[in-house]
C-alpha cells in the first residue's frame, strides 16, 4: 500500500476514488504536489492484463484485434514528433502493445524499436511492424536511441522514477523523451462530475 507520495514522499495523500472500473482499489492525490497514484493490486501485464483491458470491455483481446482498433489513432503522434523524426533517427517505443504506433512511424525514420512484457503481444508486433520487439530494458545498449516514447504506460508504474531509469539511460545525448498519460483534468471528471465515468476513467 502506499504510505508516502511517489514523487515528493509527503504522506498528505486525500482520497480521489475508493472504486475502480474492475473491481477494489484506490486513487490517492498527494495534497503537496498534486500527483495521483493508483492504490490497488498489483497488476499482471505480461498474462492477464488484456483480460480486462482492451478494446472492448470484459473480453480478452488478441494482439491483433489491439492492433486494429488502435492502428488508427496513431497519425497524431506522429505529427507530434515530426520536429524529431529524421531518415537517420533511432526511435524506442516503451510498452508498444501489439506494435501500432511502431507501425505508424517506421515509415518516417532509421529504426523503430519496441519493448512490450506481454510475449504474444510482442510476437505479433514484431511480425506485423517488422521492427525488433524486446522484452526488457536490459536486452539493448545504453545510449542508444534518439527518441524513447511511452504512451498510455507511465501511470501503470508503481515507481515511476525508478522504473523509468532504465529507459532514459538507452537515451542518447540530447535524446528526447516522450511520455504520454491520461489527463486528469478530464472535463468529464472536473466539470461535470460525472460518477459512473469516473469509475470507468480509474483502473
Amino acid at each position: 500500500p502506499i504510505v508516502n507520495c511517489l514523487l515528493c514522499g509527503s504522506d498528505y495523500l486525500l482520497t480521489v476514488t475508493a472504486e475502480l472500473r474492475n473491481g477494489p482499489g484506490e486513487v490517492l492525490r498527494c495534497a503537496a504536489c498534486d500527483v495521483e497514484m493508483l492504490n490497488g493490486p498489483p497488476v499482471d501485464y505480461a498474462n492477464t492484463y488484456r483480460d480486462t483491458h482492451g478494446p472492448v470491455l470484459g473480453k480478452r483481446s488478441t494482439p491483433a484485434e489491439v492492433f486494429a482498433a488502435y492502428r488508427p489513432h496513431q497519425e497524431h503522434r506522429v505529427f507530434l514528433l515530426t520536429p524529431h523524426l529524421h531518415t537517420d533517427t533511432r526511435l524506442l517505443e516503451v510498452g508498444c502493445s501489439a506494435g501500432q504506433f511502431l507501425d505508424a512511424v517506421k515509415p518516417h525514420i532509421g529504426t523503430a524499436a519496441g519493448i512490450e512484457v506481454d510475449a504474444d503481444a510482442a510476437i505479433y508486433a514484431t511480425q506485423q511492424t517488422g521492427c525488433s520487439v524486446y522484452r526488457s530494458a536490459a536486452e539493448l545498449p545504453k545510449g542508444t536511441f534518439d527518441i524513447v516514447c511511452l504512451f498510455q504506460v507511465v501511470e501503470h508504474f508503481t515507481d515511476p522514477i525508478k522504473e523509468l531509469t532504465p529507459y532514459l539511460e538507452r537515451l542518447a545525448p540530447d535524446g528526447v523523451l516522450c511520455i504520454e498519460v491520461p489527463s486528469l483534468k478530464d472535463p468529464l471528471l472536473t466539470l461535470y462530475d460525472l460518477p459512473a465515468y469516473k469509475r470507468f476513467y480509474y483502473h
